[in-house]
C-alpha cells in the first residue's frame, strides 16, 4: 500500500475570534471616555466662553454663531506677534500679545479653581469645537495604536481566511493540492526541486513548472520529510533506470558484433535485442 500524509491546520479561530472582541472592548471604551472628556471639556469651553464675553465687547459681531464665536476667540488670545514696518508705518502689537497672554493665563488659573483640574492657559479649550476635533487632537497616540492594532488583525485574519480550506496530500509519487473538497493543482514528485519551510509556519514548494505555497499547517516538517523522502527515493530510481538503460545498450552493442561475426544469428540477435529493450 503506498504511503501518504495530509496536511492538519492550525486552527486560529478562538484566537482571532478574541482579539477582535478586544479591540471592539478597546474601541468601546476608548468612545467612552473621549465622549465623558468631551462633554466636561465643552462645560469648560463655555464657561471661558461667557468669562470672555463678560470682560470684552470684541465679539459682538460673531455671537450668534458659536463655532465661529470659538475659533476667534481663540485667536483673539493666541494673537500672532507683529513688528515691523507695514504699508509705510512701523507696527508692534507686543504689549497686546503680552496683555492676552496675562489674560489666558489668569483664565487658566480661573479654571483651576473653578473645576479642580490643571490648566495652564483658558484658550486650550477653545482649541476645538466638535468631538472629532477634540478625540483626534486628545487621543491620536491611542487612536493611532488602536488603528494600527485593527490593521494588522484584519490582515492576519484576511490570510487566514484565505488560508484556511487549503490542504494537500503527499504521496510517494505525487502531491494533490485542494481548496476545500475541490482539486485546484496536482504535480509529481519528480517534478518537485525544493522544498522549504515558510516564515507563516507552511510550506513553498518549487520546481518543474510548479509554485505552490501552503500556510499555518502542523505537521508542516513530517510533510517536508516525506517529500524529501519520496524525493530521494525518485531520484534514485530514475538513477537506477539510467544505469540499466545504459548497461543494455553496452550489451547489445556486444551483441551485434557477435551477429557481425557469425557467432549468433539474426533470430538470436533480434530475440536479445527485444529483451534488452524491454520491447
Amino acid at each position: 500500500m503506498e504511503r501518504s500524509i495530509h496536511s492538519i491546520k492550525i486552527k486560529f479561530n478562538k484566537i482571532i475570534n478574541i482579539l477582535w472582541g478586544v479591540i471592539a472592548i478597546s474601541l468601546i471604551a476608548l468612545i467612552i471616555i473621549t465622549v465623558t472628556d468631551f462633554l466636561k471639556y465643552k462645560e469648560i469651553q463655555e464657561f471661558v466662553v461667557n468669562s470672555t464675553l463678560a470682560v470684552t465687547d470684541e465679539f459682538n459681531d460673531v455671537q450668534e454663531d458659536y463655532d465661529k464665536l470659538v475659533e476667534k476667540m481663540y485667536d483673539y488670545y493666541n494673537l500672532s506677534k507683529i513688528s515691523g514696518y507695514y504699508g509705510g508705518y512701523y507696527l508692534d502689537n507686543s504689549d497686546v500679545v503680552e496683555a492676552r497672554k496675562d489674560a489666558d493665563w489668569a483664565l487658566g488659573n480661573l479654571i483651576e479653581s473653578k473645576f479642580e483640574i490643571d490648566c495652564f492657559r483658558g484658550s486650550y479649550y477653545l482649541a476645538d469645537n466638535s468631538y472629532i476635533e477634540y478625540t483626534a487632537g486628545s487621543y491620536y497616540p491611542h487612536l493611532g495604536i488602536l488603528a494600527i492594532t485593527f490593521g494588522i488583525l484584519l490582515i492576519a485574519s484576511m490570510l487566514y481566511l484565505i488560508d484556511k480550506k487549503k490542504s494537500i496530500t503527499v504521496t510517494e509519487e505525487k502531491v494533490v493540492c485542494e481548496n476545500g473538497k475541490k482539486v485546484i493543482k496536482e504535480f509529481f514528485v519528480k517534478d518537485i526541486k525544493t522544498v522549504q519551510l515558510n516564515k507563516l509556519r507552511g510550506l513553498k514548494i518549487q520546481g518543474n513548472g510548479i509554485k505552490y505555497n501552503i500556510n499555518m499547517i502542523k505537521n508542516a516538517d513530517e510533510i517536508r520529510m516525506f517529500l524529501m523522502e519520496s524525493m530521494e527515493k525518485e531520484n534514485n530510481s530514475t538513477k537506477i533506470a539510467q544505469n540499466t538503460k545504459m548497461n543494455n545498450i553496452e550489451e547489445l552493442k556486444h551483441v551485434k558484433e557477435l551477429l557481425d561475426i557469425g557467432a549468433i544469428t539474426q533470430e538470436e540477435f533480434d530475440q536479445k535485442k527485444k529483451q534488452l529493450l524491454g520491447l
